[in-house]
């Protein structure tokens, strides 16, 4: 991820910068980050779970949404706006009130770990996720080796 802007936007600000913009940013703590293009195997490794996640879902009679990173997840609790890899939720889907594009009620988030990222993934961004009250889990993939 790569910053936008050095001063600190406003939800709104941010918000408006979004739904104007044709590059997925996310925020933090007022701080608006740009997302990279994702690596072959990185997309192949979110195509191929989020595949095997619908599919084992379906079979298993479960009514879940499965829905890849061009879908934000708002972290009410704490604030952050950002794009996993993948969400799902097996309630009625939740969207931020004043932005529609927000879902707030995953159940699962997976998080495919990239080198410049995977620190940040697994610190201060699982600590959000962690405050989604609907989240039963999140999933890390490994995409230098065969680690969950």
């Amino acid at each position: 991820m790569q910053h936008v802007d050095r001063r600190i936007m406003t939800e709104a600000e941010y918000l408006e910068l979004e739904n104007a913009s044709d590059v997925r940013h996310e925020y933090v703590n007022g701080r608006v980050s740009a997302m990279s293009g994702a690596s072959l195997r990185h997309n192949a490794i979110v195509m191929n779970t989020g595949r095997a996640l619908g599919n084992a879902l379906e079979a298993a009679g479960r009514p879940c949404l499965v829905v890849a990173g061009d879908q934000r997840v708002h972290v009410a609790a704490t604030g952050p706006y950002t794009y996993p890899d993948l969400a799902v939720t097996c309630e009625q889907a939740q969207l931020a009130g004043h932005d529609p594009k927000s879902l707030l009620n995953p159940g699962l988030i997976v998080e495919v770990l990239s080198p410049s990222t995977e620190h940040y993934d697994k610190t201060a961004k699982f600590a959000h996720y962690r405050s989604i009250a609907s989240l039963a889990e999140i999933l890390f993939i490994a995409q230098d080796k065969p680690h969950i």
